[in-house]
């Protein structure tokens, strides 16, 4: 569940984080906290994740997190659902109002097997997952398997859709490309890195929208790519705290970089 939901935050492009126990101090730097499958944790961490959700976070969580303690003994109740008031997982996305903040519990990430028959996708798909895994000859998580989830655009929309604000960059690239988003201190400079992972197609424009990561106005941005010897200047407008331009199209990589 932890590696196809870090799937579906890469190829949807929402700017995340890996974060452990020791730095649950850090929970207020972020808009949603997502536990996906985290099946142990320790009664300190759910009463931060508490407090975390009544101060106006987002707690997401999937299948069984928080079934057992620190020390993996099994729970008779679950916290985090009984925080939201269910006596068991339930069987589609469920959300509950938590002071400022809200508990959103996706009940299963369901895995988009190769050869698998769409229509029966929530039935046995993680029972296979588990098995095609553990017989794949030493290899527990084969290439085969790096797809989005059947239920990616559920997942991110249970993630996204309730966030006070916008995530720190939105934009209308297709799911083949990836991105990476890099401030520069020294040069107070933001750069996004864009991939195209369907590389024999080459991408047409599309658009933009960053939050600025520095309080001044923006004075330029600019395009790098290997199709061109020297950066190409973009228009952009300030709408906000939001920088909205469009990249021309792409091949195979490129870098937007937005000078302050």
């Amino acid at each position: 569940p932890t590696i196809l939901m870090e799937q579906v935050l890469i190829q949807h492009k929402v700017p995340f984080d890996i974060i452990f126990d020791e730095l649950a101090d850090s929970f207020g730097r972020y808009q949603a906290v997502i536990l996906p499958g985290q099946e142990s944790l320790s009664r300190e961490i759910i009463d931060r994740l508490a407090d975390y959700a009544e101060k106006g976070g987002t707690v997401v969580f999937t299948g069984n997190t928080a079934d057992y303690n620190q020390w993996r003994e099994r729970r008779q109740v679950n916290p985090l659902l009984e925080l939201m008031g269910l006596t068991g997982l339930p069987s589609e996305v469920a959300v509950r109002q938590l002071g400022k903040g809200r508990l959103v519990c996706i009940p299963r990430i369901v895995p988009n097997l190769p050869g698998q028959d769409r229509g029966r996708a929530d039935i046995d798909a993680e029972d296979r997952f588990v098995r095609d895994a553990t017989s794949s000859g030493g290899r527990p998580f084969p290439s085969s398997m790096w797809l989005l989830p059947v239920n990616h655009l559920e997942i991110r929309s249970a993630i996204v859709g309730g966030l006070p604000h916008s995530p720190s960059i939105e934009t209308g690239a297709p799911l083949t490309t990836v991105l990476e988003l890099l401030n520069r201190e020294k040069t107070r400079e933001t750069i996004v890195h864009f991939v195209n992972f369907e590389r024999q197609k080459e991408l047409g424009p599309f658009r933009v929208e960053l939050k600025k990561q520095y309080r001044s106005k923006v004075r330029s941005v600019s395009l790098v790519s290997p199709e061109s010897d020297l950066p190409q200047e973009l228009e952009f407008t300030e709408n906000g705290d939001r920088v909205v331009l469009t990249v021309p199209g792409m091949q195979l990589y490129t870098m937007v970089v937005v000078a302050y």
